[in-house]
């Protein structure tokens, strides 16, 4: 008797699996079709780029979506925070390279955000340097010479060129103060020289 009902929770799950796999299979063809559509007017308005009938409205709907600035510099100054951290470890490689990473971030918010692009590179002139041949006290000046005295000297005056830019284009609430200690997901081991 047992052998037998057994047989039948089998059976009876096997059915209940079909009909449920049924129902979800039927409904979510609709929504995939519709999904499918989407993606292929989208698409297709992308392709349309170049064509005259690529009207204004649809770049500016392109603006419109963007990342604010705000939300840019969120990653700025998370990157600018690891940079401080790298170079206090000794960790030269890892500061420059997030240093190299907050430049790419501040180019996306010079196309994103055109307003602010002038005082962006102005900014990343004055405080941050070049990849190439930076200006003396900038912080890729102090990287490449790795020397954190330098660094901690031109990292406390792009500190305050944030601040002023902030202050400057009216939103002086809106500070940078660098934590006591690293909030980061990262880990700031020293350099294989300096182990």
């Amino acid at each position: 008797m047992a052998g037998i009902f057994k047989r039948f929770i089998v059976v009876l799950v096997v059915l209940l699996t079909i009909q449920v796999g049924s129902y979800v299979f039927m409904n979510l063809q609709p929504i995939l079709a519709q999904t499918t559509q989407t993606y292929t007017q989208v698409q297709t308005w992308i392709n349309s780029y170049g064509d005259p009938d690529f009207t204004d409205d649809k770049l500016k709907v392109l603006g419109d979506i963007q990342p604010g600035l705000g939300v840019i510099m969120q990653e700025i100054g998370r990157r600018f925070t690891a940079i401080f951290y790298a170079a206090r470890a000794g960790n030269w490689d890892l500061a420059n390279y997030e240093l190299k990473e907050l430049r790419e971030a501040q180019e996306v918010a010079e196309i994103t955000r055109p307003k602010r692009k002038e005082a962006l590179i102005s900014f990343e002139e004055s405080f941050l340097g070049g990849a190439e041949n930076p200006t003396e006290g900038t912080l890729q000046d102090a990287i490449n010479k790795k020397n954190f005295v330098a660094f901690n000297k031109s990292f406390k005056s792009a500190a305050n060129g944030c601040n002023g830019c902030h202050q400057s284009t009216g939103f002086p609430f809106i500070k940078y103060r660098l934590p006591a200690k690293s909030e980061l997901p990262l880990q700031f081991p020293l350099n294989e020289q300096n182990q």
